[in-house]
């Protein structure tokens, strides 16, 4: 089977979205020797070149699937079938988040991108329930891919690196956020939460990262 994965996101600064797009193509050469792979853009660092051929709209090479990693549309060439990842809804349950006008559009972009989809992957349940809920989609179409934490993030179990990096940054016992501060994130109920948590004796040394 031939896919064609559009990695319009890897021309941006990379967040949460585009490190799944490049955690994807870093993984697709470990797991699956069978289909082939196509990429809209081919970016310079990418560690598999060689298992992926570069997208070329007067080739007219006939695709079977065609991955949009984001929920967006743009015309790339025909395909047999089309699939989507959903990461969230914020442009519906957060429209006031957004710049003038784009939630709108969005969303009128949505209802196209809805009615070309074979199959909408989301990476958690309850993004899941609010596709089929919100976008009327029939829970049939959604599938749960949930995603998978990168080699790096495993506990350090050596003792002398985990003094260093304590000593470093005068760390105790801690709460990590790694989030950025965009407001659907919510950060003043974390902050909130760690509050009401350093009054519990066990935690009155907490530290939040």
């Amino acid at each position: 089977m031939r896919v064609l994965i559009d990695t319009l996101l890897l021309r941006r600064t990379l967040t949460g979205m585009e490190y799944y797009l490049a955690d994807l193509l870093d993984a697709l050469p470990q797991v699956d020797l069978e289909n082939q792979y196509c990429l809209t853009d081919v970016p310079k660092d990418l560690r598999h070149h060689n298992f992926y051929f570069p997208f070329s709209r007067t080739a007219r090479t006939v695709f079977h699937l065609i991955h949009y990693p984001a929920f967006y549309w743009r015309s790339l060439t025909q395909s047999t079938h089309v699939v989507f990842t959903v990461h969230d809804l914020f442009y519906l349950s957060r429209p006031g988040e957004f710049p003038p006008g784009l939630a709108a559009r969005i969303a009128q972009q949505g209802e196209r991108m809805i009615e070309k989809a074979s199959g909408i992957i989301t990476c958690t349940h309850v993004v899941k329930e609010e596709v089929v809920k919100s976008l009327q989609v029939p829970p049939e179409r959604v599938r749960v891919i949930p995603l998978a934490p990168a080699p790096l993030f495993r506990p350090v179990e050596d003792a002398d690196t985990l003094a260093k990096i304590r000593a470093k940054y005068g760390l105790r016992s801690f709460l990590l956020c790694v989030s950025s501060f965009t407001p659907r994130k919510n950060l003043p109920f974390l902050v909130h939460a760690f509050v009401l948590l350093k009054q519990e004796k066990p935690y009155q040394n907490l530290q939040l990262v």
